[in-house]
């Protein structure tokens, strides 16, 4: 609502300054949130284009491995999905900036245009802070170790854009503010990064990607299996993931347990990566692209570590890391098929993708239909000081979609939005307890018109 309405303008008018450097970000937010054509075509052209790119990077060829990623997509953690699937802001600076680095790797890897690759890397860089800094150290590996393999002209213009782009994102006044610890939303503070890492990182690394690493680990047993010397990683492997499921089963959370119970935990998900990373190497399948492997699964760790130390870390933040991991999954899917996986089991996994995308248009197309009507249904006190609104039926999938009216921004442009007064008390309610009353209400009413 403020990105579409004077906020946005204001914030244009200013040039972002003082807001933040993520340019072309802003740009894309205040066009989508305008018009809602462009909109539907925006998000399929950016969320086709990283399926696309993703398989070519790999140069899959199977509708299955497609059908996997869009899968794997759709099925990650809820509310990262809601903070860049379900909005608009998460949307362009996460979705689209990562559309940018796999645009920007496919070109360096496996195209020879350095003149559209220097461009791509400057606009790559304004999107997302923790991107942009991903996108230099890359820059900078690429040119120690791949100057034997990849044209120097390409990867002159990798490095080049990415310095470009990042001087253009630093140049705005508001990290001058931030570094001097004169910004009231984010803050950097080295003295948090314990915290962070057992309430944010590994929840968000680890622990709630249960789906994805429960997957990667099945391929990984699928494709060692009958290979001697690797039968006790099978063994640990499937004892980790097992271990990962019950801890999301019974809800546990790191915060409130021994120190050294979550110390544990590093030291056992390391061993898991560690596994991962000796089959990757040593197994002859992965012989082509293990060394894009390595970066992958490094570079999902690394590519959210700015977090740990600069606030706010939401779920959002999340989606980078996700999606370099997606790509590993699938390589080895796609490896794995080619070993052995037969066609009828690929044809069952472009069904479920199917099946899954029918679900999400379901969501979504609910979520919708309750926001169109619900302020039809609101209920207001009898004094008419306070209403009761019913809340979406799946929350988690939209950023925002109910606002928390504790907050000052959310509740603000939603009063603005539907023209409540402002000392009018709103309370939203789950939209299960609302459609249950709605029900009794119809009962009621039917049993007076039989009397």
């Amino acid at each position: 609502m403020d990105w579409g309405g004077a906020g946005g303008m204001e914030r244009l008018k200013n040039h972002f300054d003082n807001y933040n450097g993520r340019y072309l970000g802003n740009l894309a937010i205040i066009m989508i949130t305008r018009n809602i054509v462009i909109r539907t075509l925006f998000y399929a052209f950016i969320n086709t284009g990283i399926i696309y790119l993703i398989n070519q990077l790999l140069e899959t060829k199977k509708k299955s491995s497609i059908a996997l990623t869009l899968f794997l997509l759709l099925c990650m953690p809820a509310l990262v999905y809601g903070q860049s699937f379900g909005w608009y802001s998460g949307f362009v600076n996460y979705n689209l900036g990562m559309f940018f680095v796999l645009w920007g790797l496919f070109l360096l890897l496996k195209k020879d245009s350095p003149f559209i690759l220097f461009f791509v890397m400057i606009a790559g860089q304004l999107f997302m802070e923790n991107i942009t800094i991903f996108n230099v150290i890359s820059a900078v590996i690429f040119l120690v170790t791949l100057h034997r393999t990849v044209k120097l002209t390409s990867l002159t213009s990798y490095f080049l854009g990415t310095l470009v782009g990042t001087a253009i994102m630093f140049s705005n006044s508001v990290y001058h503010q931030i570094s001097a610890g004169n910004d009231g939303y984010r803050a950097i503070d080295f003295s948090a990064i314990n915290l962070v890492l057992i309430k944010q990182y590994i929840p968000y690394m680890v622990i709630d990607n249960w789906l994805l690493i429960t997957i990667l680990s099945a391929l990984i047993v699928y494709v060692i299996h009958g290979v001697r010397r690797f039968q006790w990683m099978s063994l640990y492997v499937i004892s980790y993931t097992l271990g990962l499921v019950l801890f999301n089963m019974y809800h546990w959370k790191l915060e409130g347990v021994p120190f050294i119970f979550t110390v544990a935990i590093i030291i056992l998900t390391i061993g898991y990566l560690l596994i991962i990373a000796t089959v990757i190497f040593q197994h002859y399948i992965f012989k082509e692209n293990r060394w894009l492997l390595l970066y992958l699964g490094i570079g999902s760790g690394v590519i959210i570590s700015p977090f740990l130390v600069i606030e706010p870390f939401g779920p959002r933040g999340e989606f980078t890391s996700y999606l370099l991991l997606t790509i590993i999954v699938v390589a080895i899917w796609d490896k794995a098929c080619d070993l052995s996986i037969s066609k009828e089991l690929q044809k069952y996994v472009v069904y479920l993708s199917c099946l899954i995308c029918m679900i999400f248009i379901g969501i979504h197309a609910t979520n919708r239909y309750v926001m169109i009507t619900r302020m039809d249904k609101m209920e207001y006190s009898d004094d008419r000081k306070s209403v009761v609104i019913s809340d979406v039926p799946f929350p988690r999938h939209g950023q925002n979609l109910s606002p928390f009216m504790s907050w000052v921004i959310s509740p603000k442009m939603f009063r603005e939005y539907y023209n409540l007064p402002d000392d009018l008390d709103i309370k939203f309610v789950t939209y299960r307890s609302q459609y249950l009353k709605d029900k009794e209400k119809e009962l009621e009413e039917r049993e007076q018109n039989n009397n």
